[in-house]
């Protein structure tokens, strides 16, 4: 496997990459960050169900690795890479929720694969917006 030479440099305040991963059609399959992108690719390659789907592949390089962090989650934001997991906030309590399979498939198909709780988040989301902001206007006087 390829190694970096200053692969062993402390992350904070190191060159750091921004890659992304395109299929043969040109759809994104994935955004990522890493101080060596061709080890983390040779990684992906181990770890990765759509690594043989990956068809072409773009860097770009930022100073220091917090902005590629900052760049990282702009891109997965706007661009919604296919296989990108989202991850929680780190304040959030995780919090079990029933739904039936066919619910579940209906967020998959519109969200798409490894987005389930990001969509139910954002739906949760826009809905107590949505009931605090009725509940605001019955709570003004007439």
């Amino acid at each position: 496997m390829l190694q970096c030479k200053n692969f062993w440099r402390s992350a904070v305040g190191a060159r750091t990459s921004l890659y992304r991963h395109y299929d043969g059609d040109g759809r994104l399959l994935y955004v990522g960050i890493s101080l060596c992108h061709l080890t983390r690719l040779g990684q992906h390659r181990s770890s990765s169900e759509w690594f043989w789907d990956i068809a072409n592949i773009t860097v770009e390089h930022f100073e220091t690795r917090e902005q590629a962090v900052a760049a990282e989650a702009e891109a997965v934001r706007l661009e919604v890479p296919k296989c990108n997991v989202r991850r929680a906030p780190l304040n959030v309590k995780p919090t079990l929720v029933r739904l039936t399979q066919s619910v579940l498939d209906r967020i998959e198909a519109v969200a798409g694969k490894n987005q389930r709780a990001a969509f139910i988040r954002e739906a949760v989301d826009r809905e107590l917006d949505r009931r605090e902001a009725a509940q605001s206007d019955t709570d003004k006087p007439k």
